[in-house]
């Protein structure tokens, strides 16, 4: 097989996948990343886009921004008391857990994401920093792009802390990058605006053998990536994403490898942030749920699935203080269960629940998305079906003999039928 044959197809990305992601090492050799590199650029459907997009590239692009702040200065988490966070070597891996009993309705955690992309559809309609809906009087066009925000405060906020500066202009990205790797992008930038980054820069730069910032950033951290998992066709198109995302802005082509594995960590554990629309028609109000954009939330990804769970995920629930209304990219995660002993894990499900599918479509949906095989209890439990439809579905005790709901189901008699 010729080298340039070898580079571009599936059979390279496998053997990179197998070579630089088995051990969880992900570096390119520079021959490797220039060669492909240059083969995904001299396509003319790439070249007339990235000369177009060239053309926007300002002062603000030397570099990434740098705001020295620490990630974890950044975030805004709030963990109840009675949760706590957990390292296992087994399949749960790092989760939370429950610190003491607590009853169904407590708040596990608020929290706001670490990065977030209001969808392309809804642009104009949303603000695209806190995705709150746009009125007549709180529309605020950004003086360098088509985006709007709700308020003077939410377009200082994109160019102060969301990286606007770097992106305004770049309506165009993505339809070469897809919203996926916009998002990816703006979590590498979060990244490499912090003071940890910074100082791990500065080190490769002084040591004996001098690195770049490529080798400083290891993804978002402590997301699993399950790159282990990924086919080889799919860490391609990643690889081909993080080649144009540095092609555009002229990024060191280092960080390609960690722009993949973002998307892989992206795929694993992005949230879809949720809000309700609300629609009169002929007299009677519709109300319909949608997906406004995608978000990253560090305290939220720590959360494994169950497809039986204990907690759920709500967006939105909470005034900011100072406004009159909500920020539909808070998430909230609520006990649906009482937690009964110390040291039980905190689930959520990621789509698949008992009584919605059968345990293996759950196995199949959650292996083809997320990318694992779910052992949860609802999985290995034969009965875990009735018990689900006992605890949930059949709340009322029997009118004759009063015996309680949580066994009418499995232990019935011939007056339960009467009744």
């Amino acid at each position: 097989m010729s080298t340039s044959t070898h580079f571009t197809t599936p059979e390279f990305a496998e053997q990179w996948f197998h070579t630089h992601y088995k051990g969880y090492n992900h570096a390119l050799s520079l021959e490797e990343r220039d060669f492909l590199r240059h083969r995904v650029l001299e396509k003319p459907v790439f070249q007339n886009r990235l000369i177009r997009l060239r053309r926007k590239l300002s002062p603000a692009h030397v570099g990434p921004p740098c705001s020295c702040r620490s990630t974890s200065d950044s975030l805004d988490v709030q963990l109840a008391s009675f949760a706590r966070v957990r390292e296992s070597k087994s399949m749960e891996g790092r989760h939370l857990e429950a610190t003491r009993p607590a009853p169904s309705g407590s708040v596990v955690l608020h929290e706001l994401p670490f990065a977030s992309l209001l969808h392309e559809r809804y642009q104009g309609q949303f603000c695209d920093t806190c995705f709150r809906k746009i009125v007549i009087g709180t529309r605020f066009q950004c003086r360098g792009c088509s985006l709007v925000y709700c308020s003077r405060e939410c377009e200082l906020s994109a160019w102060a802390g969301d990286n606007h500066a770097f992106f305004c202009g770049f309506d165009g990205l993505v339809e070469l990058v897809g919203e996926d790797g916009w998002l990816c992008l703006k979590a590498y930038l979060r990244l490499a605006q912090s003071k940890e980054t910074a100082s791990d820069v500065e080190e490769l730069m002084q040591g004996e053998t001098p690195g770049d910032i490529g080798d400083a950033i290891q993804g978002i951290p402590n997301l699993i990536h399950n790159l282990a998992f990924h086919s080889p066709n799919t860490i391609l198109t990643y690889l081909t994403t993080a080649i144009l995302l540095t092609a555009t802005f002229c990024l060191p082509s280092s960080i390609e490898p960690t722009l993949v594995k973002i998307q892989a960590q992206l795929r694993c554990n992005g949230f879809g942030i949720k809000c309700t629309l609300h629609a009169a028609a002929g007299g009677m109000e519709e109300r319909r749920e949608v997906v406004l954009g995608t978000g990253v939330y560090l305290g939220a990804s720590l959360l494994n699935h169950a497809c039986w769970p204990n907690a759920m995920v709500v967006f939105g629930t909470r005034k900011e203080e100072g406004r009159v209304d909500i920020d539909p990219r808070e998430l909230v995660v609520v006990m649906t269960r009482e937690v009964g002993r110390v040291g039980e894990p905190i689930c959520m499900s990621y789509g698949p629940q008992v009584g919605r599918m059968d345990a293996e479509e759950r196995r199949r949906v959650l292996r083809e998305k997320y990318l694992f095989d779910c052992g949860c209890e609802a999985c290995r439990e034969r009965y875990i079906g009735l018990y689900f439809m006992n605890s949930l579905l059949y709340r009322l005790p029997c009118c004759i003999c009063h015996i309680c709901y949580v066994d009418l189901l499995l232990n019935f008699c011939s007056h339960h039928m009467r009744a």
